[in-house]
């Protein structure tokens, strides 16, 4: 019998063996197990995180997009408010200058009117002057030549009287 013994410490050392491989073995793929679990739930983790980082990217240039059209549409705005403005400068600088050299013209023409005028008036003040004096002359032309007319017939009266006095005295003589 203690033949029979001698198998049951090695079969049961196998047996022990066995169960403690088996235990091992168990342990060791719920090892590899977790840690694939692990870099499973890291992987997943890391791609959340990168998706997440994706998205906020994508977010970020869609925004920075958005920004830099409104900017872009913003900057032509103000160009063409600019060009617009200095159309209307320009037009406003052309439609002044117009205006000035019109006004300029309509200077000039009743400048020279005025002056026209002025000839015009001073013509006629030296004309009507002069027709003053004429009339003066005239006046004391026809107030000498009445006086001499006055005198005159004086004169001849006096001849006349003098001629019939003178033939009554020849009359008489």
């Amino acid at each position: 019998m203690k033949r029979a013994y001698i198998w049951f410490a090695p079969l049961a050392v196998l047996v022990l063996f066995i169960g403690l491989y088996m235990q091992s073995r168990d342990a060791y793929d719920a090892k590899v197990a977790a840690e694939k679990e692990a870099k499973r739930v890291e992987t997943e983790r890391r791609n959340a995180e990168t998706a997440r980082k994706n998205k906020e990217v994508a977010e970020q240039r869609r925004l920075d997009t958005e920004r830099k059209k409104a900017e872009d549409l913003a900057e032509k705005e103000r160009k063409a408010a600019e060009v617009k403005r200095a159309e209307e400068l320009d037009y406003a600088r052309d439609f002044a200058k117009r205006e000035a050299a019109r006004y300029d013209n309509v200077v000039k023409d009743l400048t020279e009117s005025f002056k026209t005028e002025k000839v015009a008036k001073e013509a006629a003040e030296k004309a009507i002057a002069d027709m003053r004096d004429e009339k003066k002359f005239i006046v004391e032309y026809v107030a000498k030549a009445q006086a001499n007319e006055k005198a005159l017939k004086e004169l001849l009266q006096k001849l006349q009287k003098l001629e019939e006095d003178r033939l009554k005295a020849a009359a008489k003589s």
